[in-house]
């Protein structure tokens, strides 16, 4: 137990510090930006290797084309730009983790270095996180695990829930020094944990964000 624990904590536990950083000096868009067409995985070259991270925006749309979602973007979020950003390279090595797409909006008015609310979308690699015990694991396990690691006040147990037929772990913390509230929700697909992890320094605004999770869509 200790062992998978300290092998948990190598993989995940400075990614997700530094990430905060990144969110809060990156430099972003004003606001989504309409985008091109998205070009379809049919029509992309046989021999590109798709990656967690092959993706785009079309209008406030994320499309995925490795994990096959689509996903509404909350309005009013700023993107965080990823392509030739030396932070996005350090934060996530595109081998065990991968940021699929990062906004923000605005600043708390209690701490003017945190977002008021932010959205990160990451995936991490199982067997990176578990090695070979990683198909035994669930996002349960994944959730209950990073709860140790952050030290954050936490519900005891994640919630199981589903969404379009796929079935998510939710699990709701809060730190006090900001005071800042967080909800992260996880699904495994392809060998790799993939979340969608809310940020807001109220609990009003992580609702906001929590309810774009209806707006998520399967292939």
């Amino acid at each position: 137990m200790i062992s998978e624990c300290c092998h948990f904590k190598t993989a995940m536990l400075a990614p997700l510090i530094c990430v905060v950083m990144f969110l809060q000096f990156g430099e972003c868009k004003s606001r989504i930006e309409p985008a091109e067409p998205a070009i379809s995985e049919a029509s992309t070259s046989k021999t590109t290797k798709l990656l967690p991270d092959s993706g785009k925006l079309v209008g406030q749309q994320y499309i995925n084309y490795f994990f096959r979602f689509t996903y509404g973007v909350p309005g009013g979020l700023e993107i965080v730009p990823l392509q030739n950003n030396p932070a996005a390279s350090r934060l996530f090595d595109r081998k065990n983790s991968f940021a699929l797409l990062l906004a923000r909006s605005g600043f708390s008015p209690s701490d003017p270095h945190i977002p008021s609310q932010s959205l990160r979308l990451v995936a991490t690699r199982a067997e990176a996180l578990w090695g070979s015990q990683w198909r035994n694991k669930t996002a349960a396990d994944f959730l209950r695990n990073l709860s140790k690691t952050k030290h954050l006040e936490s519900q005891s147990e994640p919630r199981r829930v589903v969404i379009r037929g796929h079935v998510f772990y939710a699990l709701e913390s809060k730190s006090e020094h900001p005071l800042a509230y967080e909800m992260n929700m996880c699904t495994m697909a392809k060998g790799f944990v993939v979340s969608f992890i809310f940020e807001a320094d109220n609990q009003q605004k992580l609702r906001q964000l929590e309810g774009s999770m209806t707006k998520l869509r399967f292939d």
